[in-house]
């Protein structure tokens, strides 16, 4: 009877401990809580001669399939908009020149964010960085706290 015991015990110590890892997404790849920036590299930014620092940028290297509405909203609110100093926006602790996210799957594509959020831009790596096209979607924050493209109206 004793043992019975001990192996009860045993199993309900077992189902305890993977019911708390499945709640905490421990051991998986696909937790809810990961988020894109969590793969961020911080590299240094150089003048334009490449011999001297100037500022920090956060990079981020991700296939373009990979990119979702959700997740790029998560990126730019919670991330990159926390990093990157405007004119009319401060930020605290650390401080990036401009957050990028470079597709692996598009050779010099991605997205970068300097106070301007662009989507599909031409995003090349030379001696003091990065240098960044202007060439791609321009996104714009709604009030609700989503993204959306930046159109201008053209009037006949």
């Amino acid at each position: 009877m004793n043992v019975l015991k001990k192996i009860i015990m045993l199993l309900f110590s077992l189902l305890i401990v993977t019911a708390i890892f499945s709640i905490s997404g421990c051991g998986s790849d696909n937790s809810t809580n990961s988020h894109i920036y969590d793969k961020a590299k911080i590299e240094d930014q150089m003048n334009g001669l490449g011999n001297k620092k100037i500022g920090k940028i956060s990079v981020i290297k991700i296939n373009s399939t990979d990119i979702t509405q959700e997740n790029l909203e998560d990126w730019y609110f919670n991330y990159a908009l926390k990093h990157v100093e405007t004119n009319g926006h401060k930020v605290e602790g650390e401080k990036y020149a401009y957050c990028l996210i470079i597709y692996k799957d598009k050779p010099d594509m991605g997205i970068a964010y300097n106070g301007v959020l662009s989507k599909d831009v031409q995003i090349k790596k030379d001696k003091s960085g990065y240098s960044i096209g202007n060439n791609g979607q321009i996104l714009i924050p709604t009030n609700d706290n989503h993204l959306k493209e930046f159109k201008v109206e053209k009037k006949n």
